[in-house]
């Protein structure tokens, strides 16, 4: 006999793992650390270095529009 887990309770136990995971992740952070003071950028550099993360950003949120106009 097959042990089932229904989707809700998967959804739970795959919350609480993330969420367990970030907290020992955040193991040993210092909150009371100074923070660095700002560099001087220019605000075409910012924009370079933010440029992955955007497109990855861009892509996740259109995969999840895709996903969601599939289900409704």
């Amino acid at each position: 006999m097959a042990f089932k887990v229904s989707s809700v309770a998967f959804n739970f136990i795959a919350c609480v793992v993330f969420l367990a995971s970030v907290v020992i992740a955040h193991e040993g952070h210092d909150h009371h650390a100074p923070a660095p003071a700002p560099s001087p950028s220019q605000s075409s550099g910012a924009i370079i270095t933010s440029l992955p993360s955007m497109v990855v950003g861009f892509f996740s949120l259109v995969i999840s529009f895709l996903v969601i106009k599939e289900r409704v």
